[in-house]
């Protein structure tokens, strides 16, 4: 008898270490799941303000572009902006690269697709929005720009 009452405490003190030990792995583990969810969300929010620091710089560089275009000299940008001499020709450079890499044709492709397939293909936010303005924009123009062979002049 003395043996199985040994044998029985020994089994109740392991469960008790047992159940500790688990108590705290699981403690560990919620704590783990905690920390990943709070890293998650501020990856998260890190993603959006790069995006939103890309979109300044784009309309930075398209303002600088557009002062180019005017003929107004990299140090008068400069003095306008409230920039560098270096920061305008970076930015400048940037902006056109971006033009250059968007073919004339992308958005116009874009804007055939139906918003079913913008959204299959991963289109979402500020380009399924240009995307569908131009769309809207297309079938204005067509209706409203629809002519007639007796329309056109021919040059004899």
């Amino acid at each position: 008898m003395a043996l199985s009452k040994a044998k029985i405490a020994a089994r109740n003190r392991a469960r008790e270490a047992k159940a500790k030990l688990d108590a705290e792995r699981e403690s560990r583990e919620r704590k783990i799941e905690q920390v990943t969810t709070a890293f998650y969300l501020a990856d998260g929010q890190a993603d959006d303000a790069r995006d939103a620091l890309a979109a300044a710089d784009a309309k930075r560089g398209g303002a600088v572009v557009e002062l180019m275009d005017l003929e107004v000299a990299t140090p008068e940008i400069a003095a306008l902006c409230g920039i560098d001499v270096k920061e305008v020709r970076a930015l400048a450079k940037e902006a056109r690269s971006a033009q250059a890499v968007t073919p004339d044709g992308y958005w116009e492709s874009l804007s055939r697709l139906s918003d079913e397939e913008l959204e299959a293909q991963g289109i979402t936010g500020k380009e399924r929005a240009s995307a569908i303005a131009m769309r809207e924009q297309r079938s204005e123009t067509s209706a409203s720009t629809t002519t007639t062979d007796s329309e056109v002049e021919v040059e004899s």
